[in-house]
């Protein structure tokens, strides 16, 4: 049974998960820092069978009360994907944000802050959900309005060797207001799938559809 070395009341801890062999990767968005209530923070533990420790407490450098960082996660070998849905920035009001940290030894380093570019659409809730397969990250948004509609999108990121640079932006072929794509995603080499559900079909409010 895994436990922060310093809980406390409203933390949530393990309201996100990601696990990779014998590191897991544990969201606590409602963790209250010296910045502020549901600044968030993430834990990392390692071990095999019944012996896991905690190995180091991540936030985000940037931290601000309200940005629910840890509020999805993702975790391939030493690369921790994180992130920030409610964290505001130039991209407008709960923008939100997803950062990348890189172990080295038993060190956590926050390498890179992503957001998704002013200049190609704000976004609203980017890191929401993401997942990885070392090689692709899928960030989801599920309020963004890059459809023209708040229905929601994914943004897709690959790896040049040194940072993680945008490659592509998915949205619905029927996209409608509050579908919320991007809600869920999950990624397996090339095929992303991602959920909308609160997405109306056939004469159903909120039936839910997977996008694949």
């Amino acid at each position: 049974r895994l436990t922060a070395s310093d809980a406390a009341e409203d933390d949530y801890f393990g309201s996100s998960l990601a696990l990779d062999g014998g590191t897991v990767l544990i969201g606590a968005y409602g963790d209250n820092l010296a910045t502020g209530n549901e600044t968030g923070s993430a834990y990392v533990f390692t071990g095999a069978g019944a012996i896991w420790a905690e190995q180091a407490k991540l936030a985000a450098s940037d931290a601000e009360g309200g940005d629910r960082f840890s509020w999805a996660l993702a975790l391939q070998g030493d690369t921790a994907f994180i992130g920030a849905p409610n964290d505001d920035h130039d991209g407008g009001t709960m923008a939100g944000s997803g950062y990348v940290f890189e172990r080295d030894t038993d060190t956590w380093i926050e390498s890179q802050r992503i957001v998704a570019p002013a200049e190609l659409n704000p976004s609203a809730a980017f890191g929401y959900s993401m997942a990885t397969d070392g090689q692709t990250l899928a960030v989801g948004a599920s309020g963004s309005n890059y459809s023209g509609v708040h229905a929601g999108a994914v943004f897709v990121f690959v790896n040049d060797g040194v940072n993680w640079i945008l490659e592509q932006v998915l949205t619905q072929s029927d996209p409608e207001h509050g579908d919320t794509f991007g809600h869920s995603v999950d990624i397996s080499g090339d095929t992303i799938v991602a959920g909308a559900p609160e997405d109306d079909h056939s004469g159903i409010t909120d039936a839910g559809a997977v996008y694949v």
